[in-house]
């Protein structure tokens, strides 16, 4: 704590019966207040109150649970928290450790009963950085039964329920309005030892809402019960879920294996390949593989005419009939162990086999195979097939010792055989499909639909009944409201919206008005008449749109005119039009818009056109175009789209008239092969969760990794959170919980934030304070695998990405390997693996500190200004020592609520050493954004020799050098070496494109741009040439001689960021190849990564 207080007064306070805290004067504090507004009887506080300033902002009407609010009455406002258990629907238990009453938002009161003796502990954290594991937050607390009130709950009771899977919320907040409480926790009683009891109490253990880690991935297993005729090799294994694009940067014969599911029927008319157990969007090539899985190998891979398969995308199978044609096998004879005699006295069209061991029935030849003399190319085909003798047509005579070759046209299954496929895995982007019949079937002619972010619920308008339907999205009606509530000459509605104080507003065409309507109150709303607006002043019988915007300015839309408007009601004479512009700026064609949606994150329309069949995002500055997708790309039958709206994670919903079906689709291009649209298709699809309970974040993470592409061939055994944070966190992101939503967070220099909330001394507990090096996580190179081939379980591994001056600053290299079987791009991997190093090269510093209940909204991931001068000894004035923070940026890493003493023990990862946009760190640093990341084709980095560009020859003993980075010869240098080029330094002349050393010199002089030798130039000189990459592909180049040629002053200067190290492991990539040849290189010529810096050699 601090005792600097500046223009404050400081006083103690206990709080009264009544409880609060006023500041009244100098020095004078009044106790007043309704109960439960302030501070509790018998509470004793040591406080500054800056002069003048209100501290009862939690008394005001308009008051909110935020961190505003937090901000201006910390610490005089004293929050409460309280648990409620749904034992089943409807039946509630509302506990806290103290008696209040609390107002729900339809006006009733909640009673909470003061039988939690000690108040719940609840802990998040989200592990280390690149090895996460999400800890299931649990909340475990104790209930008073000395009364045996919960007797008839419990074993025995008349009432008894299973209290496993029972839902448990915990809230803090202040006052009497539920609306001021925030969910901490959410979730559900455990299944193990969930509920325990003694003679007085009940202990709750519950788990929050990722306790689905039990969920086993994939969630079916190959059996002879469901697959009768299955190989058994195959039983018990998991049947693969198949996610991504896998056609490209895969083995010719793709990596995807299919498993037979009759592979034991004999004669079976045909042979099924399981592929998928979630549905595929393409297959597009199917290979044989006979013997070995591997490229090259005898017995495959052979490709199979795809027009002849039966490929079921819905079931991810595909279907081979027993007459496929494929080329099997090529069997050669004659000449060799198998030789042959034909038409012995036969005549033509027979071949005869006189070696005991060729058997061509055990050989699978078949009738149609064709057979080819090779001396000639004459070619016949099987017409019967016996063990010693095959039959042909064709006309053609088999002389004793003709060699020949059997091709074996028509496919045969045996049980070995193994099948793989090129394919794409289920195709995302729409989200979830509902029936309006499964709301209510009595909604047949829905004309509105709206989202409430607030709620997360849906609104319907349905003329059919004249009603506006609240629904949950697990399609629970909330609340139904009859249009003549609102208006009572309402009989149609064209367009609905919600606003950010869940008011509604609804407009009639054939009124031409907007109402704004209280769903809680009743009773008749605002009206809005057309003609009385400013700007409009006329009569619109067109009105099919209207949308609410965060600050309740409201627009609406006229098909007749094609004008939107965004109107101001709260002018205190008559509403007017603030902006205005017609559906003509980005789409003439859009004759038929029947709705409008406003996204206020981006300050953009969201509009549905029937004319055109398409979705378009537009501007709210000035209706240019942003996006647009056609309604076909859902569902074919969707022609009749009567109603828009975004929700809270930017996903639309748009609503089929014609088919009464409620469509949730995100726009992002590429969603199918987008690490995030994988993992949440997983989690709503396997983990049972549905749209609403995804934070914005999810989707603004996504966009992100847009830049990405991943891919997923779940077959291995694993826990569906546990392969969820696999699979995120190879591309940094990390999964967890947001308000109790999931959210994601993307660690990236572009997302390290500066202006955030500022904690201070006066925020940390005394003594609490601790930062310290997680040298655990420290690395300056890495090497990765990636490309993960399901079908041969083989994978690539990279080169080693090294940062040049993270080993300098280190001494040594501290190498890291990671796997990324999810990637499987070569410049993914260049995007991402530098990115990491660059992170770790600063020595990442973690704290560990316990902050009061200003800073108890916090969440995982948000960021906080971490200002310590350290501890003062209040009474002495004197300041302790230790470490000291200047306004540092840190991250937040783990949570631990303690509602008992209202404070938060956090872990937050320091970012005082790591440089990014807006934060240039104090003091000597290395890595962060602006770090160079060395790619090295040896396994690890070893010495660097600068590079000298040759523009010509002016002497017998010169070379002209080029200037580098504004430096000539003369003053070049290179960190961490000093002068590149000096007196009696040894060096080599190099042929560009062999890089064969061409003759050795060693320097007598440097001057300016050119350098002279003691030995004269024997060796044919050509200027430097380099590629649009920027590497050296010929003419000659200047560079260190090898490192033992040199002397012991130069090896010195020599870049030598590792110890000597002979035998350099090699890769087996021909990455420097490909780095010469400019493969990498961006469209604009610049390179994604280097092998080494481009102006120096590595040896």
């Amino acid at each position: 704590m601090s005792c600097n207080n500046g223009d404050k007064k400081k006083s103690t306070y206990t709080g009264s019966a009544v409880g609060d805290f006023n500041y009244t004067g100098d020095l004078n504090y009044v106790a007043g207040g309704p109960l439960g507004s302030g501070l509790s009887a018998g509470t004793t506080i040591v406080q500054t109150i800056p002069n003048g300033l209100n501290r009862r902002p939690w008394a005001r009407d308009d008051a909110k649970m935020d961190d505003k609010l937090l901000d201006a009455a910390y610490p005089t406002i004293e929050l409460q928290w309280f648990v409620e258990i749904e034992l089943e629907p409807g039946s509630f238990f509302r506990l806290s450790d103290k008696p209040f009453y609390v107002q729900d938002a339809n006006g009733d009161n909640r009673y909470y009963d003061p039988r939690v003796e000690q108040p719940p502990t609840i802990s998040i954290t989200v592990g280390e950085w690149l090895n996460p594991n999400y800890e299931t937050s649990d909340a475990t607390f104790q209930i008073n039964n000395r009364d045996g009130f919960f007797n008839e709950y419990l074993p025995g009771g008349n009432k008894y329920r299973n209290w496993s899977g029972a839902k448990v919320v915990v809230k803090v907040g202040f006052g009497e309005k539920y609306e001021n409480y925030f969910t901490l926790f959410e979730g559900q009683v455990t299944v193990k030892a969930g509920l325990t009891s003694d003679r007085d109490s009940i202990t709750v253990k519950a788990y929050d809402k990722l306790d689905i880690d039990e969920v086993p991935m994939p969630p079916r297993v190959y059996t002879k019960d469901t697959y009768p005729d299955l190989d058994t090799s195959y039983a018990g294994k998991g049947i693969p879920l198949i996610y991504g694009d896998w056609t490209e940067d895969v083995p010719d014969s793709g990596s995807i294996l299919g498993v037979c599911l009759n592979a034991n029927e004999n004669l079976a008319p045909s042979y099924v390949f399981k592929i998928s157990d979630v549905e595929l969007e393409s297959v597009t090539e199917v290979y044989l593989h006979r013997g070995s899985r591997k490229e090259g190998d005898p017995g495959g891979p052979i490709k199979i005419d795809i027009s002849q398969i039966e490929v079921r995308l819905t079931d991810g199978t595909i279907v081979i009939p027993r007459g496929v044609d494929v080329l099997l096998s090529e069997i050669t004879y004659g000449n060799g162990s198998q030789s042959a005699t034909a038409g012995v006295g036969s005549g033509a069209d027979l071949i005869t086999a006189n070696d005991t061991s060729v058997n061509f029935v055990e050989q699978k030849i078949q009738v149609g195979d064709k057979v080819v003399k090779t001396k000639t190319g004459e070619t016949s085909f099987v017409t019967n097939v016996l063990a010693t003798q095959l039959q042909l047509s064709g006309g053609f005579t088999y002389a004793q010792g003709d060699e020949y070759k059997v091709f074996t046209r028509k496919y045969a299954f045996i049980k070995s055989d193994k099948i793989s496929v090129k394919c794409k895995g289920k195709k995302l982007g729409l989200v979830s499909v509902d029936r309006i019949s499964e709301i209510s079937p009595d909604i047949k002619l829905p004309t509105g639909i709206a989202f409430s972010v607030q709620d997360r619920t849906l609104w319907i308008a349905d003329d059919q009944t004249q009603s506006v339907y609240n629904t949950t999205f697990d399609k629970q009606i909330l609340k139904t409201i009859p249009y003549t509530d609102i208006d009572a000459g309402l009989t149609e509605v064209s367009s609905i919206d919600v606003g950010s104080d869940l008011k509604l507003f609804v407009t009639s065409a054939a009124q031409s008005r907007v109402f704004r309507f209280d769903p809680v109150s009743g009773g008749i709303g605002y009206a809005y008449y057309t003609t009385d607006i400013v700007g409009i002043a006329a009569l619109k019988t067109e009105l099919t749109g209207v949308a609410a915007q965060a600050d309740n300015k409201f627009w609406l839309f006229d098909n007749a005119t094609g004008d939107f408007w965004l109107i101001d009601p709260f002018s205190a004479v008559q509403p007017f039009v603030d902006v205005t512009f017609n559906r003509s700026v980005f789409a003439a064609l859009a004759t038929d818009i029947q709705d409008i949606s406003h996204d206020s994150v981006h300050n953009q329309l969201v509009v549905s056109d029937r004319a055109t069949q398409t979705i378009y995002r537009i501007s709210a500055t000035d209706g240019t175009l942003v996006s647009s997708f056609s309604t076909d790309t859902l569902a074919v039958n969707a022609d009749y789209v009567i109603g828009v709206t975004v929700a809270q994670d930017e996903s639309v919903f748009y609503m089929d008239q014609g088919t009464l079906t409620i469509y949730n689709y995100n726009e992002q291009a590429d969603a199918s092969s987008n690490p995030a649209f994988i993992a949440r298709d997983i989690l709503q699809k396997f983990g049972g969760h549905t749209y609403e309970e995804f934070d914005i974040s999810w989707n603004d993470t996504a966009r992100q990794l847009s830049v990405y592409k991943s891919r997923a061939a779940l077959q291995d055994k694993a826990n569906l959170i546990s392969y969820i944070n696999k699979l995120l966190a190879q591309y940094n992101v990390v999964f967890h919980l947001r308000f109790g939503m999931f959210g994601l967070y993307y660690i990236d220099f572009q997302n390290f934030r500066t202006t955030c909330r500022l904690v201070t001394e006066k925020d940390i507990k005394e003594n609490s304070f601790r930062p310290q090096k997680e040298m655990n996580q420290y690395f300056n190179s890495m090497t990765a695998s990636y490309n993960y081939r399901p079908f041969d379980s083989s994978k690539q591994t990279s080169d080693t990405y090294v940062s040049s001056a993270g080993v300098s600053f280190a001494g040594r290299e501290v190498n890291k390997t990671l796997d990324l079987p999810n990637l499987y791009r070569r410049a993914d991997l260049d995007r991402l693996v530098p990115l990491l190093v660059k992170l770790a090269v600063p020595e990442p510093e973690f704290v560990d500190v316990t902050m009061g209940f200003r800073v108890i909204r916090t969440q995982m991931h948000d960021f906080l200004t971490v200002h310590f001068d350290g501890d003062v000894d209040c009474a002495t004035g004197l300041k302790d020592s230790g470490r000291r923070y200047n306004h540092v940026p840190c991250m937040v890493r783990k949570l631990q609520y303690n509602l008992g003493e209202m404070s938060v023990t956090m872990k937050l990862w320091s970012l005082l050493s790591t440089a990014f946009p807006g934060w240039t760190p104090p003091g000597r640093t290395v890595g962060g954004v602006d770090d160079i990341v060395v790619l090295s084709n040896l396994g690890r980095l070893g010495r660097i020799s600068p590079v000298g560009d040759i523009l010509s020859s002016p002497a017998v003993n010169q070379l002209q050098i080029a200037d580098e980075d504004g430096q000539n010869a003369e003053n070049r240098t290179a960190s961490p070496a000093g002068l590149c080029w000096a007196n009696n330094y040894t060096v080599d002349v190099v042929d560009g494109a062999t890089k064969e050393i061409l003759q050795t010199f060693t320097i007598q002089a440097v001057s300016g741009q050119v350098m002279t030798f003691l030995e004269d130039i024997t060796a044919t000189i050509t200027p430097t040439v380099r590629n649009a990459a920027g590497f050296i592909t010929s003419g000659t180049y200047l560079q260190y001689a090898a490192y033992n040629k040199v002397t012991t002053l130069q090896k010195g200067q020599f870049a030598s960021l590792s110890p000597p190290v002979d035998n350099y492991p090699k890769t087996n990539t021909d990455e420097l190849e490909e780095q010469r040849s400019g493969k990498h290189a961006f469209d604009d010529g610049g390179i994604p990564y280097v092998i080494y810096p481009l102006n120096f050699i590595q040896y």
